[in-house]
């Protein structure tokens, strides 16, 4: 494991110092380049009042987590590079076994070649070792320890003054402790084309889109391919809505159970099937909300095989003053795997959460933050029901050096430029 960790930040960092400190040499010939720093501290307590996520016996605990990061960007005309690091550490006031350190490590940077032309790399390592994790993507938990690695790239291209093209890559691989049958190793291609149609309605833009992703599980395999079409708008400085369209073919292959006593044997299926988005996003000068429903097939984390999430979300906020600020969401997710699409017996999970929570602003590096959180997972299948409330409250700290030139950090402290 430590190997593996080791070898993602050694290939992200590969990707990434070089440009960094070419462009830091030539700092000196461009004192407009910046290299900025960024450290940050969390600080936090949890009431927790199922801390394993279960679904008859439900245990209660307060946790305690402290969280340093650090991060480090270089931005120039042509190029911004940046690495994050982070680290969790958790300790539970009646469940000592449970306590352990978690990581966080990503990369990325973006280069300007042209113009007209941009490409991108991002790699991302995240070690997670909580008994109650939840994708945030699906609403769906996991309750394992979890280690993730993806990397990406991207490019695009400005063919004229109303059209341009995308193209992207990427590749994830998930394992898990204690349900390694849920391991997983996923490709995804995909391929984009935008136009500016400001001439049927003022600030209105069409998207296409394509893409492909395969799925591999030790008892399966899934190939996914989706088409779909577009539109996005900023009605005015605070309103823009979005909407999107299309269809997807699904192929699986995968074993069967058999018989008692007798072996497993294989199995395939296919599906079509329709994907689609709406999205409305207010931001107002105190007030700012969001509202999105989605309909997609996705590679579901904790979960053997694809399964088609039918997503629903709602936030707002309000700034009441410079310091003090306050919001509200709810999410609703189906996610739906057909029996006949697995090994196991696929899954109809219906997960509802709720959120609230306040922050204030004590100092320019000091802020002061209260959550209260609800998670509900209903499984139709098993017949189940998980509840989870949590309670957390954080002190966190938030620092920004700017470092210009050859300068160094103390100097550029003592002079102001921070």
């Amino acid at each position: 494991m430590h190997r593996s960790m080791a070898s993602t930040i050694l290939l992200i960092a590969a990707m990434l110092l070089p440009t960094m400190a070419y462009q830091g040499a030539a700092c000196r010939k461009a004192l407009g380049a910046e290299i900025i720093v960024t450290p940050t501290c969390d600080l936090r307590e949890e009431y927790n009042d199922n801390i394993f996520l279960g679904s008859s016996l439900r245990k209660s605990d307060f946790i305690t987590t402290v969280a340093p990061g650090l991060g480090i960007s270089r931005n120039t005309e042509g190029l911004k590079a940046s690495l994050l690091g982070a680290l969790s550490w958790y300790t539970y006031a009646n469940n000592d076994d449970l306590g352990s350190l978690d990581y966080s490590y990503q990369g990325q940077a973006a280069y300007q070649l042209s113009p007209r032309d941009n490409i991108g790399l991002s790699g991302v390592y995240t070690e997670t070792s909580r008994p109650d994790s939840i994708n945030p993507a699906t609403g769906l938990a996991y309750s394992s320890g979890m280690r993730a690695y993806s990397l990406s790239a991207n490019a695009g291209r400005i063919l004229d003054e109303v059209s341009s093209v995308t193209a992207n890559y990427s590749y994830q691989s998930q394992e898990y402790d204690i349900s390694p049958q849920s391991d997983s190793i996923s490709h995804n291609v995909g391929l984009g084309y935008s136009r500016d149609l400001s001439y049927l309605l003022p600030m209105l833009k069409g998207t296409v889109s394509a893409s492909y992703f395969r799925a591999i599980y030790s008892t399966s395999a899934s190939d996914y391919y989706s088409f779909s079409i577009g539109a996005s708008r900023n009605i005015n400085e605070k309103i823009a809505w979005s909407l999107s369209a299309g269809g997807n073919y699904t192929y699986s292959n995968f074993l069967t159970s058999g018989q008692p006593l007798q072996p497993s044997t294989s199995g395939s299926s296919d599906n079509w099937g329709w994907i689609g988005s709406a999205g409305l996003i207010y931001t107002g000068e105190k007030v700012h909300g969001s509202f999105s429903i989605s309909r997609n097939v996705v590679a579901a984390s904790g979960q053997v095989g694809v399964t088609e999430n039918t997503g629903v979300s709602l936030a707002v906020g309000r700034n009441e003053t410079n310091r003090f600020s306050w919001q509200l969401s709810a999410a609703y997710n189906e996610n739906r795997l057909s029996n006949n699409q697995s090994y196991y017996l696929g899954s109809d999970d219906w997960v509802t959460s709720l959120g609230g929570g306040a922050q204030y602003k004590l100092s320019d590096y000091f802020d002061l933050a209260v959550q209260d959180s609800y998670y509900n997972d209903h499984n139709r299948i098993s017949g189940t029901q998980i509840y989870q409330n949590r309670v957390v409250l954080t002190l966190s700290y938030h620092d920004r050096f700017r470092i210009i030139g050859t300068n160094t950090l103390t100097n550029e402290v003592l002079h102001g430029t921070r």
